[in-house]
Formats: C-alpha cells, structure tokens, sequence
C-alpha cells in the first residue's frame, strides 16, 4: 500500500502524517482530480475498479480505502515476485488444453478440477504471502491502529484458497454465492446509514460540533434564498462549480450564492446581503464592477449594431493598442482563455514542425482535452496520462509534463528538444503565485532558443494585472507567443492570441497589400468561430485598453501596493497569534497558504460579508478602497 501514501503526499503535501490513515480525503483537500488519481492507481496495482462516488460514501479515508482492497483487490505480481512452479501448469500450456480438438471432449472429474485450482492458488500463496506482509510492516510503521485495522480484516491466502475452492463447487452446483471476493460493476453500491448529523460529527470534538452546527444555522438562514435556488436548479442545471470542495462537514452550506446587483468593490444577494467582492469574477474585474467607462460604451453603444457577420469597427484599433501596450505583433480573437491556448498550440505546432508540448504541474491552461494531462511516473520514463475520464489517451500522449521551477526539468527539454513543438508557461501559476522562479523562466527562453522550440506564456491571469506588458516584462523575457482573457475583456467572454516574428500568419495566410501581385502567401491553420470578434466584447475590450494606455503603469503599481500591505498586515497577525497560516500573492491575486482545512474559515468570511469564491484565488480591484481592504482584514483577523 505503499503507492497510496506516496501518492496522497505527492498531491496533498501538507498533511500531516499523523492524520493521513484516518482523515477523510475531503477534509485533506482532495478533489475530483487527486480523487481520480487514487482511482487509477487502484485500478492499476489491484485490478479493482472504484466509482467516484463511493469516495464520498464507504471509502472515505486511506484506512478505509486499504481495508477494502485488502478484501477486495487482486494484487498485481511482477515476474521476480512469482517463479512457476515446474508441477504447475503454465499459462502457454492451459491455453493449449483448452484449444486441442483431441481434449475437447474429456470429461474431467470434478474433484480433479478442484485440486487443479487449489493447487494453482496454493502455488502463488507463498509469493502473495510475501508482498502482503511487506504491506503490512509499512502500514505498521503508520500507525498501530492502522495495523490493527488491517490485521483484523487479513486473512492468510492459504485459508483463502480453500475457501475458493468451496466456491467452486457452489458454482458448479448452481448456489448462489454470500459474498464474492470482488463487487460486480452492476451491483448496487451499500447504501450508508448514518444520518446527516452522524455524518458532519465523524471525528469532531463536542466543542466543534456544536460550533459547526450553530455556523451551518446562521449561514443557511442567512442566504436561504441562494440554497433554494440550488434545490431548485440541480434537477435541470449541471453546473460543475456547485459542487466544488465537496466534504459532507460543509456539505449543507455548499450551493452558489446567486447574485442580484453589484457595483465597485460590493455585491449584494437575493437575499439581500451585502459583501466585499475579493473573487472580482475569478480575475476579471480589474477595474471593479461596472465601471464608468465600460458602462458608458454599453449605454452609447447603438442597439442595431449587434450584427454577427460584418467585422465590429473596433477589432482593428483593439489590436494596434494591443500591439502598442505588450510589445507583441498580431493577434486575433477568440471567445475564451481555452481556446485562445488551443490556437496558441496549434500555431507552434504549424511553425515548428513538431508535436511535443512541455507543460508544468500545477499550470492550468483551459479545458481542451489537448492540456488535460498529468504526469505519469509509472513506468522507466515519464509520460502523461488523462487528468478526466472522457479524454482519451491519445490526446495527452504528446504532453511532457514536468516540475516546474526545478533545474532537471531544463535537462529533460533539453534532451527532447528536436521533437519539442512548444514549451507552454504559466510564468505564476494562479494556485501558487508565491513560486516566481525568474532564472527558470530566462533559462527557459534561452534552452527554447538553442532547440529551435518556441515559448508560450499563458497569461490569462498576469496579462495587465501585474504590469502592462504582462509577465513577460515582469521577468524580463520575451515569449514567442503569448495567451490573453479575462481582465482585456472589461467583463465580457474573451480570449488573445498575440505572436511575433510572423508565428500569427497561420491564422489568415500572412499581410498582404492591394494594387500589387501579393498574396497570403503562408500556409494556413484551421481557425474561426462564430463569435470571435463579437460586437460588444470588441467595444468593451477596446475601452478596456484605453482605459489602461490612459491610466499607465501606475494602475498596476499602486493595486499591487495595496495588496503587498495587507498580505504583511495578515502576516504579522498570523505570526503573532502563531497560527499556521500565511498569505501569498502575485501583484493583486493573493490567497492563502495553510496546512490544514480551512474551509470554516471561508465560510465564516462570507457570513461576515466577505465574498470568496470556490478556488479560494483573491484579487484585489482598482475599485476597493482602503476602508474596503480595512474591512476584509478586520473580518479575517
């Protein structure tokens, strides 16, 4: 079982040894992703299929998980762990009994069929024995309650082969058998049967408890209209975020809270709460909500100009200021930050040649099956392997998926270099905006370079957030190709691609002049979409970029300030009350780092009026005014 402790510290580091056999996968952090991850292992080591669900029902914490397998799994055995037995017959062999047309009329006795089964499950038992056993020491080493757990429900195979055999013949004599070794897949899931409150008290003190319960009653009354919302939509409206962080603790206060209006720093409820807005639409409300200048081109916008097939009058002038503020060449329009990777991918595959993409762990770049990927450490190399079921293998199989920030990753690009297509960049990852490793970045430009590959930053995230020209000025580096959304759409849905050194000419085969015999020349990548270049997202975007030319740097300067100052504000509180917590941030995304759950947390942030959204990323706006920022660090302090 060692496979599965490596594999809950791989992705969920910060737990405690002392709590990882007991403490629910929930409650640890997991989600659907480390979920699935376990899920596959278990599937590949002990030929045992789980469903998703039964993670949230009986299979809710490692020791459970390991007990199940101990009754259930088959453990897969190496060659160097099995040596075939001469008495035995092999795998070749039986396959040749079963095809001879001279044996395929022999009645064999019954008993002869038993002894020939035992025989053969006796003859792995002394092997089987050996690896259970190793097992069970590590699981010593854990925990002794884990060993005893363990132990209670172990059985020697030696037993276990007898007790097949007796199997055998209720199968022959057609009995219905209580209780098989595996579950069928179509067989009903046990229905758990502790109640609600049974449920959110497994492992909590009296004390926390009642402080859970009396949270679950003030949050629920408090934004009761949202919850019935919730009920009411989940029949019809799959929504993927409703259920983000799931853990039967919270599992009450877990529903979206609907929106009814919001300006600047604030949004209100339709119950009629008002909060401080730090989720600032994931990223995208540089500016605050519904700011003057956005709202004005709304307004003045006239209302027969929403035609879908003419070029909008802004598109060319939102791509010369483009071009002006991040120093890159041409772009084009897509309708989000997912495809706008998908065509950066595309065109660095078209201009190279090549197919392999470098990506790193912990970057996230979109949804497109072609980026759903996770490293697989499985066998003598590296590969990569779906991050979702529904993706198939085939397309993550050119995917090197690597640490980031760490020097042997250098060395593994520089070894793939001739098939490398692109190296693909969030130069901060969003989820761990502390790690900024500028030398990795710049020895990155350089090894992309010198292999003839290219580099894409995605900067969904960092673009006009952290400076003008994006992370790319922030490190120093100049990126081939770079990826563009949320805050240059001033609210609405958008994607950019930006390249240099005609890498954009793909889209629409090169610049080309009137009056003369030129012509677009270069050879052309799939592209298009019915809704790039809509009419209001280009009249949005285009003021977006005046707004930010007009303004300055300054813009980011100050936002970034601000958020410097409450991170050392917090921090110097969390010091002083030794709490282990800390905050962490990249320019004005901010959030927290912490070892333990502190999903309460977050929730007693939003019954205070704070608003927070499911991914736990913070931003600060150019609309948030001191007594805002005052007001969220009062309320977390």
């Amino acid at each position: 079982m060692a496979a599965l402790q490596a594999l809950i510290e791989e992705v969920l580091p910060n737990v405690p040894e002392k709590d990882i056999l007991q403490k629910p996968f929930l409650e640890m952090g997991a989600n659907s992703l480390v979920l699935m991850e376990l899920q596959k292992t278990v599937e590949e080591k002990w030929q045992l299929q789980l469903k998703l669900p039964m993670f949230f029902e009986e299979l809710t914490n490692l020791e459970a998980l390991i007990d199940y397998i101990e009754r259930h799994g088959k453990p897969a055995i190496s060659n160097d762990e099995v040596r075939q037995d001469s008495t035995l017959p092999t795998l070749s062999s039986v396959g040749a009994l079963s095809s001879s047309p001279s044996l395929a009329n022999l009645s064999v006795r019954q008993g002869e069929i038993e002894s020939l089964l035992t025989a053969q499950i006796e003859g792995a038992t002394q092997a089987l024995n050996g690896l259970i056993e190793r097992q069970l020491a590590f699981l010593s080493s854990l925990s002794p309650e884990g060993l005893r757990s363990t132990q209670k429900d172990h059985e020697p195979l030696s037993a276990k082969a007898s007790r097949q055999a007796s199997r055998l013949r209720d199968v022959q004599e057609g009995t219905p058998l209580a209780g098989t070794d595996a579950p069928s897949a179509s067989a009903p899931r046990p229905q758990l049967m502790l109640k609600p409150l049974e449920i959110r008290a497994r492992g909590l003190t009296e004390t926390q408890r009642e402080h859970l319960e009396s949270l679950i009653a003030r949050y629920t009354d408090r934004t009761k209209k949202s919850k019935a919302a919730a009920d009411e939509a989940r029949p019809a409206l799959a929504d993927s975020r409703a259920s983000v962080g799931f853990r039967f603790t919270t599992k009450e206060m877990l529903y979206p809270i609907v929106g009814a209006r919001s300006q600047g720093s604030k949004l209100w409820d339709i119950d009629g709460n008002e909060y401080v807005d730090i989720t600032m639409g994931q990223g995208v409300t540089l500016f605050g909500h519904h700011p003057k200048f956005i709202d004005d081109v709304l307004r003045d916008r006239p209302s027969d100009s929403m035609e879908l097939g003419p070029r909008p009058p802004e598109a060319a002038e939102a791509a010369k200021l483009l071009a002006e503020l991040t120093g890159m060449e041409r772009f084009t329009f897509t309708n989000s930050g997912t495809e706008a990777v998908m065509a950066a991918i595309r065109l660095a595959r078209a201009a190279t040649g090549r197919e392999k993409i470098v990506m790193f762990q912990g970057s996230y770049h979109g949804h497109a099956d072609n980026v759903m990927g996770l490293a697989d450490h499985s066998g003598s190399e590296s590969h990569s392997k779906p991050a979702s079921s529904g993706i198939p293998q085939g397309a993550v199989q050119d995917l090197i998926i690597l640490e980031y920030g760490d020097e042997r990753a250098l060395e593994t690009i520089k070894y793939y270099g001739p098939q490398i297509a692109a190296v693909l960049v969030e130069p901060v990852q969003s989820r761990r905006p502390s790690l900024q490793p500028i030398e990795f970045v710049r020895s990155l430009r350089e090894l992309t370079q010198s292999t003839g590959s290219l580099l894409i930053f995605d900067e969904m995230i960092t673009g006009f957030r952290i400076h003008q020209q994006g992370a790319q000025a922030w490190f120093g580096v100049k990126a081939d190709i770079a990826t563009y959304g949320k805050v240059v759409g001033g609210g609405m849905p958008i994607g950019v691609v930006a390249g240099r050194n005609g890498l954009m000419d793909p889209i629409d085969g090169g610049t080309w002049q009137f009056g003369d015999n030129s012509y677009p020349s270069v050879e052309r990548v799939i592209f298009g979409g019915t809704f790039c270049q809509h009419p209001l997202v280009m009249a949005t975007t285009l003021a977006t970029l005046r707004h930010l030319k007009s303004e300055g740097p300054g813009l980011q300067d100050s936002l970034n300030k601000k958020t410097e100052a409450l991170k050392t504000r917090l921090n110097a509180f969390f010091e002083e009350e030794a709490m282990p917590i800390s905050i962490v941030n990249f320019g004005s995304l901010f959030r927290f780092d912490f070892k333990e759950n502190l999903e309460l947390l977050f929730y007693h942030l939003m019954e205070k009026g704070v608003f927070i959204w499911e991914w736990r990323n913070y931003f600060l706006s150019t609309a948030h005014s001191d007594s805002d920022i005052d007001f969220v660090a009062e309320k977390i302090m």
